[in-house]
């Protein structure tokens, strides 16, 4: 998978994601019991009471981040199926929603790390053009300054 491949993906998982997170927000605001957290008051550490609430949570971001993904392929109930498709890969909306899953504070850095491999991509790209270009013309101009053979008498 080629740079520019792996930089659409990480794009469309990170829009996904941030879709998907809002879609969560409006479920959570459905279901109450789903905002409040159960912690330990003296401690604040998350009691094991909360493991189910936050396995509920988890699987509701995973259905919509599929959702999300399955309209990205052609919408609703045919894309739940679907492939998003980039260049040289396709990818099953299954696994685009189970990788959106992990949130946009995951997804955010590696679109940014992928756009500045990207750039340094470009930018090597560019400066052997340049020295091919450079070097083409130092030949031509050593070519212009070499006198000609002499005449033959």
């Amino acid at each position: 998978m080629g740079i520019n491949t792996f930089f659409a993906l990480a794009t469309v998982i990170l829009a996904i994601s941030l879709a998907a997170e809002r879609l969560v927000a409006i479920v959570k605001t459905l279901w109450p019991w789903l905002r409040k957290e159960q912690q330990d008051t003296a401690t604040g550490e998350v009691l094991p009471a909360d493991r189910w609430r936050q396995l509920v949570v988890l699987a509701i971001a995973f259905a919509c981040s599929w959702i999300t993904a399955a309209f990205l392929a052609g919408g609703i109930p045919a894309g739940l199926t679907g492939m998003i498709a980039f260049p040289g890969l396709a990818l099953p909306t299954s696994i685009a929603g189970l990788l959106a899953t992990a949130g946009s504070a995951f997804w955010a850095p590696i679109v940014g790390y992928a756009r500045a491999a990207k750039d340094l991509k470009t930018e090597h790209v560019r400066t052997a053009r340049a020295l091919r270009v450079t070097a083409e013309a130092d030949a031509r101009a050593h070519l212009d300054r070499v006198p000609p053979p002499p005449a033959h008498v």
